[in-house]
């Protein structure tokens, strides 16, 4: 019989164990989540800030007020222009 209780003790204990390790780990990856979301937002309003900052710099170059669309085109690139494969001098390509 004490052997048995014994199991019961030693099994309740791992079981125990088990849970707050469980509980533990679930902390940690919590922590982890807000970390990780956290930098994802910084790198967000980083990337947003550049842009910003690259459509400014091109619209003061350009002398005038220009959507984004036009300064970038429709490929991403400001140097090549649309069917084009081969890079273009341009006024903004001196500044990016």
């Amino acid at each position: 019989m004490a052997g048995l209780r014994q199991d019961e003790k030693s099994a309740q204990k791992k079981e125990s164990a088990g849970e707050k390790t469980a509980e533990q780990t679930r902390q940690a990856g919590e922590e982890v989540a807000q970390a990780s979301t956290h930098l994802l937002q910084q790198n967000l309003e980083l990337l947003q800030n550049s842009c910003r900052f690259g459509v400014e710099v091109a619209t003061a170059m350009m002398g005038h007020s220009t959507p984004c669309s036009d300064v970038i085109g429709r490929s991403g690139s400001a140097l090549l222009p649309v069917g084009s494969s081969k890079p273009t001098r341009s006024r903004t390509a001196d500044t990016c």
